[in-house]
């Protein structure tokens, strides 16, 4: 069921949801090896295996893709975790250069207690700003690149609205027929 483009009329349309699955690719590969190498000893025998996996797209399924969800990232878990103990040892260090070795004892424990309090509570509060997205901003934009269509012609995305959906593409089908 193709549409014409509202823009240009061209009957070369196709919906984004269709182009993002067509242009997008899971790769997986997998290999073994056996070899035989050279040393001073002798003749050693190698063994090894290699795999590979991704995910291979066009531009244009680029551009298609469904919008995202958002999460927490392994890169704010790792500041909550790796940051709080790096800046306390910073903290004692930067004690000892200044001469406040007493300061030392609770630079720390102190630094690091802080900057995890700190950096929790962001890990938190952007987990809540997500999960509020996820449940109320993504599902209609979801629904809307659900209803999208692109034109190959002049590269105008345009959206099917879902309730005239089945009459105006039976117009359509009509019309061709």
């Amino acid at each position: 069921m193709a549409l014409d483009c509202p823009k240009c009329g061209s009957p070369s349309t196709q919906k984004l949801s269709a182009i993002y699955e067509a242009g997008t690719a899971t790769i997986q590969t997998g290999s073994t090896h056996l070899g035989v190498g050279l040393t001073g000893d002798g003749f050693v025998p190698v063994l090894g295996s290699s795999s590979t996996s991704g995910v291979q797209q066009s531009e244009l399924a680029k551009r298609a893709a469904p919008p995202g969800k958002k999460g927490i990232g392994c890169g704010e878990i790792g500041a909550v975790l790796v940051g709080p103990p790096l800046l306390g040892l910073l903290a004692v260090f930067l004690c000892f250069v200044f001469g406040w070795d007493s300061a030392a004892d609770w630079a720390c424990p102190g630094v690091s207690g802080i900057m995890f309090v700190l950096l929790l509570t962001g890990l938190v509060l952007t987990g809540r700003e997500a999960a509020r997205y996820n449940a109320t901003e993504w599902p209609p934009l979801q629904s809307k690149w659900e209803c999208s269509w692109y034109c190959h012609r002049c590269a105008e995305v345009f959206v099917l609205d879902s309730v005239a959906a089945p009459a105006e593409a039976n117009e359509h089908t009509t019309a061709r027929s």
